[in-house]
């Protein structure tokens, strides 16, 4: 029994082992990944298809595509109730933005929308000033070959819609900063 009380705490040693070393080696490529494709996002042109465009006044068509200023656009995935959820936590942030002028430089795509299920998840009164457009069928991803890690759907375009700045800032003040310096830039 002794015996196999040691070759038991062995194993677990042995397993325990493995997974530190296999969980370490996974984390450090998945950095490496991140880092990647952030080096491949940074300066990238983005495009505003036109299918987020037809049903909007004029006015809201020249802020998406207006060139001369910088702005901020977070893409929400339509079909995650948290995600949608999430939209709350920029509240604060956007009173802030009102405060400094910059009202409409944040910009939220919401993909894969289902009406009801967003309703369902955010309420039925859309907050005031939230430059919300929904994209059913991901155009804006796919046009822009946006990756699908939901920590990369949040970046700043400078005034010539080139990626400047990348990463979800409700999560973390200093690149909240950083965002605000950008906007600050003309």
């Amino acid at each position: 029994m002794l015996r196999f009380r040691i070759h038991f705490i062995l194993l677990l040693a042995f397993i325990s082992y493995a997974c530190i070393i296999g969980c370490t080696e996974n984390k450090i490529k998945y950095e490496k990944e991140i880092e990647d494709v952030v080096k491949s996002l940074i300066g990238k042109n983005i495009l505003i298809p036109g299918s987020l465009l037809p049903e909007l006044p004029e006015s809201e068509k020249l802020t998406l595509n207006k060139r001369n200023k910088p702005k901020i656009i977070s893409v929400i995935a339509g079909n995650c109730g948290n995600c949608i959820k999430d939209l709350k936590k920029w509240e604060p942030y956007l009173k802030e933005m009102e405060l400094m002028g910059y009202s409409n430089n944040l910009i939220f795509i919401v993909e894969d929308i289902d009406a009801l299920f967003f309703k369902k998840y955010y309420g039925n009164e859309v907050q005031s000033g939230l430059n919300l457009y929904f994209d059913k069928n991901q155009t804006f991803s796919k046009l822009n070959n946006l990756p699908h890690i939901k920590m990369l759907k949040t970046f700043m375009l400078d005034s010539n819609n080139e990626i400047i700045l990348i990463g979800n800032p409700v999560h973390d003040r200093n690149l909240w900063n950083l965002y605000l310096k950008g906007l600050r830039m003309k």
